[in-house]
């Protein structure tokens, strides 16, 4: 177990000590100009992005995990399974549809331009709040239940229940749920690129094809990864001590904690799926409707391709992070060090990754 646990470990290591060590290669000169021009932009830009994209994923998130968890309204499984969804458009898409009705669309007009920093924070708490969704329906239903159904009965009311009990009980999911949010802003290229923010992930291509160097590409990559690390720390303090702090007394066979039908939570709902869902993906059909050539032997070579990479990579990640999880619930303390570096290179853009794998 802990031959074949480190080895696996090693492999996803690897590229990143690679990318680290060649970080001390560097151009002076361009470094410098990064250094002295460049830097504090990516570095405010990349913690403008993560703080906001953070709270408004949580806000969304948790919201909706609540009312779907708790309140009874016409088609709730269907809006339970709709509100997973938006995870599976790429952001950069919901980015380009935003971008181009807010441009030029007479409907959109009056709704400011998203190519912003503002506008960067909405696209991706569109995208990224199903992490937090699913997590936390997960905590209010299995963990807590029991706990909000007690504590209803001896008379406090909803804002009561949420804010001084659901939250508090899944404070560990929540932190947990947010963080991972958080790793994938900091990777996101697409989003932020097209929108014109500059953010770290963004200095490190222009820093690559923009500067022909790459060593200082690697520094900044390097420092994206600190910051990832710096985010699993604080993750993994804040759940220090928390994690039997709360325990179920049961899953609740009532899945209504407020049985009576209520329509305004079910606006909530609507229109979240609305702006995150069903608008975009109508933009995404008629965009593509607009080309002819569009359905051609490329395209079925390129679905192919994609579907092999998601089941092929779904079961190598999933086998290899099992073995990895179980050796390290085995070895207690062990393992901690090697396997919060495992999960640094999640902050990273992927062709970072595969620069280092190369």
């Amino acid at each position: 177990w802990f031959l074949f646990s480190f080895l696996l470990c090693l492999i996803v290591i690897l590229p990143i000590i690679i990318i680290f060590l060649n970080s001390f290669n560097v151009n002076h000169e361009t470094w410098s100009h990064i250094y002295k021009y460049l830097f504090f932009e990516y570095s405010l830009n990349t913690l403008f992005l993560i703080a906001g994209v953070g709270f408004l994923t949580l806000l969304l998130g948790s919201l909706s995990a609540w009312i779907v968890g708790f309140y009874n309204f016409p088609l709730k499984k269907v809006f339970s399974f709709l509100l997973i969804m938006p995870i599976a458009i790429p952001p950069y898409a919901v980015a380009y549809c935003y971008a181009d009705l807010t441009d030029y669309s007479t409907f959109f007009s009056f709704f400011p331009s998203i190519r912003s920093r503002f506008g960067a924070i909405f696209i991706l708490s569109l995208t990224l709040f199903p992490y937090v969704y699913l997590i936390c329906k997960n905590a209010f239903t299995n963990n807590s239940m029991s706990i909000l159904e007690s504590a209803a009965n001896l008379g406090a009311n909803r804002i009561t229940l949420f804010f001084k009990f659901a939250l508090p009980i899944s404070r560990p999911a929540i932190v947990a749920s947010v963080a991972l949010v958080i790793m994938e802003t900091l990777a996101d290229f697409g989003v932020v690129h097209y929108l014109g923010v500059d953010s770290l992930s963004v200095g490190i291509y222009k820093a690559w094809f923009g500067f022909d160097d790459l060593g200082s590409s690697s520094r900044i990559a390097s420092l994206l990864f600190i910051f990832s690390f710096i985010i699993i720390i604080a993750e993994r303090i804040s759940r220090k001590n928390k994690l039997e702090r709360y325990i179920s007394y049961g899953k609740s066979k009532n899945n209504h904690l407020f049985p009576k039908v209520t329509i305004l939570p079910m606006i909530f709902i609507i229109i979240l799926l609305m702006i995150s869902l069903v608008i975009p993906l109508i933009w995404l059909i008629s965009s593509a409707l607009t080309d002819e050539g569009i359905f051609t032997r490329n395209l079925l070579i390129a679905s192919f391709n994609t579907l092999k990479l998601g089941i092929l990579g779904s079961l190598i990640i999933v086998f290899s992070a099992s073995i990895v999880c179980f050796y390290k619930r085995q070895s207690k303390n062990t393992f901690t060090v090697i396997y919060n570096l495992v999960k640094i290179g999640y902050a990273s853009p992927g062709i970072v990754i595969a620069i280092g794998v190369m």
